[in-house]
Parts: structure tokens; sequence; C-alpha cells
């Protein structure tokens, strides 16, 4: 009878032990996790603003470019406009009106 107790608490000391060692490597599987988790975010976020760097500095030069554009034919159109008025003024005062001595 002694034998069968000191089996039973040697079997329930084995079994607490294999459950602390259960719980261990369940901690520091979870600890790994959460840091290789940390890590994707962390990556991420990286990854992120960078991705968002790239696509800020296109758009901002594609808007530039346009402005660009606009501007430069809008210069074209404000040239033009001022070369015609220009050229009435000059056939106003040199054609239309001769000069007076």
């Amino acid at each position: 009878m002694n034998n069968i107790l000191q089996d039973i608490i040697k079997c329930e000391r084995e079994a607490t032990r294999l459950e602390e060692e259960a719980r261990q490597k369940s901690l520091k599987i979870i600890s790994e996790a959460r840091k290789k988790a940390a890590e994707l975010v962390e990556t991420s976020l990286i990854e992120g603003e960078a991705l968002s760097e790239k696509l800020i500095k296109e758009a901002q030069e594609k808007a530039e470019q346009k402005l660009s554009l606009v501007a430069h034919q809008e210069i074209k159109t404000v040239s033009a406009e001022k070369i015609e008025a220009a050229v009435n003024l000059i056939v106003e005062r040199v054609v239309d009106k001769p000069w007076q001595w």
C-alpha cells in the first residue's frame, strides 16, 4: 500500500512538473509571438511610411508638372494677347492716325 501511495505521489509530482514545463513553454511561445508581431508592425510602419513618402513625392511631381504646363500655357496666352494689343496700339497710332507735323 505504501508503494502505491508513493507511486501516486511520484506521478502527481511528475504531472505538476510537466504542467509547469508546458506553462513555461507556452509563455515562451507567446512571448516570441508577441515579439515577432511587434517586429512585423514596426516593419510594416516603416514600409508604409516609405511608400506614402514615395506616393506623395510622385503626386507632388505630377502636380508641379501640371502647374508648370498650365503656367507655360498661360504665359503663351497672355504673351499672345499682349503682343496683339501692342500691335493694335501701334497700328492705331501709326496707320490710323498719321503723324502730325
